[in-house]
C-alpha cells in the first residue's frame, strides 16, 4: 500500500518530460522521413543501388562511431550542451541534401547525419531518464518510447506523400523547417543536471559503461534479427504475391504504442521478468508464423505479435540500463545500449543478406529465434540476478 501511494505521488507528467518527448518525436520523424526516401534520392541522382544501399550503412557507422564518445560528454560536459551541438549538427546535412547533386556527397552527409542523430537520440534519452520518477522508471520509458514508436508511423507516409506529390527538395525543406523547430524546443530544456562536478577535473572519459554490457549484448543480440523486419519484409512480401506490404508495418507501430506503456507499469508493480520474457516468447512466434505465412492475415498476426514483443523487451532492457548505471554515469550508459543497436542492425543486415540470397527469405525467420534465445539466456543468467539484488537498493 505504501509503494502504491509513493508511486501515486511521484509525478512522471511534468513540462520538462512533455518537452523531451515531443522533441525525441520530432528528431525521429525528421530521421524516418530521411531513411525512407534518401535510397530513392540518390538513384534519382543517378547513383546506383550500392550507393542506395550505403546510404543506411553509413548513417549507421556514423551513429556508431560516435556515440559512445557522446555518452562521456553528456556526463562531463552536461545533456543540454550535446542535444544543443547535436540539433544544430543535424540541421547542416539536411540544409545540403537541399542544395547537393552529387551522389557521393550526400553519401559523405549521411555520415554527417548519422553523428548528429546519435547525439540528440542519447541527449534525449538521458534527459528523460533524469526526469524520471525512480518508482516510475519502466512506465516512464515506456511512454518516452512511444514518440519512437509514433514517429516510425509518421515518418515514413510523410516522406513518401511528399516525393508522391511533390519534389525531393521540398520534402528536405520541410524537413529542415523541423529541424528549426527541434533546435527552438532545444533551447527550452531545463533539465542539465550538473553531473561535470562528480568527475575529477582531468580524468580521461571512459566511453563505455560497464554497467550496461549485460543489458547491451542483450540488445545486440536482439538488433541481430532486426533487418529481417525492418529490411526484408517487404520483399518476402512480393516473393509470397501478398499485397498491401505497408499494413505490417502499421501495425507493428500499433502494438508498440500500446504496449510500451502498458507492460512499464506492470514492471514497475511486479519487475521486469514478467515483461521481457513473454516479451521474447511472441518475437520468437512472430519470426516462426513468418517462416511458415502464406497470407496477409499471417504476417499482420505476426507484425502483431513482434509489436507485442519488442515494446514489453526493449524498454523494461533500457530502464535496468539506467537502474544498473550511476547517476554521473547515465550517459555512457545510455550510449553503450545504444550503439550496441547500431552494430548489431549492421551487422544483422549483411548477415541475413547473405542468408536471403543463399537459401531465401523464409529462411532467416527460422533461424532468426536462435538469437532471441540466446539473449534470453543471457537475461536468466545475468540480468535476472543483478536486478534482484539492485532491486532491494531502489
Amino acid at each position: 500500500m505504501k509503494l502504491l501511494k509513493v508511486e501515486h505521488k511521484a509525478k512522471l507528467w511534468t513540462k520538462e518530460f512533455s518537452l523531451i518527448i515531443s522533441l525525441n518525436l520530432l528528431a525521429y520523424i525528421v530521421t524516418y522521413i530521411l531513411m525512407t526516401t534518401m535510397p530513392l534520392f540518390i538513384q534519382n541522382l543517378g547513383g546506383n543501388k550500392l550507393m542506395a544501399g550505403l546510404t543506411s550503412s553509413l548513417f549507421t557507422l556514423g551513429g556508431f562511431m560516435a556515440r559512445p564518445w557522446i555518452g562521456s560528454l553528456l556526463d562531463s560536459k552536461g545533456r543540454k550542451k550535446i542535444l544543443l551541438l547535436g540539433n544544430f549538427l543535424l540541421f547542416m546535412p539536411i540544409i545540403g541534401y537541399c542544395l547537393v547533386n552529387s551522389p557521393h556527397l550526400l553519401l559523405a552527409l549521411r555520415a554527417i547525419q548519422g553523428l548528429a542523430f546519435s547525439a540528440v537520440s542519447t541527449a534525449t534519452l538521458t534527459i528523460a531518464a533524469d526526469l524520471i520518477p525512480p518508482v516510475r522508471r519502466y512506465e516512464g520509458i515506456g511512454y518516452f518510447g512511444v514518440s519512437n514508436a509514433a514517429a516510425m508511423a509518421i515518418g515514413p507516409a510523410i516522406g513518401l506523400y511528399y516525393i508522391e506529390y511533390f519534389d525531393y527538395r521540398s520534402l528536405y525543406t520541410m524537413s529542415a523547417l523541423l529541424v528549426i523547430v527541434i533546435v527552438g524546443m532545444g533551447f527550452l530544456v531545463r533539465n542539465d543536471r550538473g553531473i561535470k562536478k562528480h568527475l575529477p577535473a582531468k580524468s580521461k572519459p571512459v566511453v563505455f559503461e560497464k554497467t550496461a554490457l549485460w543489458p547491451s549484448t542483450i540488445y545486440f543480440l536482439i538488433s541481430l534479427t532486426a533487418a529481417v523486419i525492418v529490411t526484408f519484409i517487404p520483399s518476402y512480401q512480393i516473393s509470397k504475391g501478398i499485397e498491401n506490404i505497408g499494413l505490417f508495418y502499421v501495425v507493428y507501430a500499433l502494438l508498440l504504442l500500446i504496449t510500451r506503456p502498458t507492460t512499464g507499469k506492470i514492471a514497475d508493480r511486479m519487475g521486469p521478468t514478467k515483461v521481457i520474457l513473454p516479451g521474447m516468447l511472441f518475437i520468437t512466434a512472430a519470426f516462426l508464423i513468418l517462416f511458415q505465412a502464406s497470407s496477409l492475415s499471417m504476417f499482420l498476426w505476426a507484425a502483431a505479435l513482434y509489436g507485442l514483443g519488442m515494446g514489453s523487451v526493449l524498454p523494461a532492457l533500457n530502464t535496468l540500463v539506467i537502474i544498473f548505471a550511476p547517476s554521473e554515469r547515465r550517459g555512457a550508459a545510455n550510449a553503450t545500449f545504444l550503439a550496441a543497436n547500431d552494430i548489431g542492425s549492421a551487422l544483422g543486415a549483411m548477415m541475413w543478406g547473405i542468408v536471403a540470397q543463399s537459401m531465401g527469405f523464409g529462411y532467416i525467420y527460422l533461424f532468426s529465434p536462435v538469437f532471441i534465445i540466446l539473449a534470453t539466456l543471457v537475461y536468466l543468467f545475468t540480468l535476472l540476478r543483478k536486478e534482484k539484488e539492485k532491486q532491494t537498493l531502489v
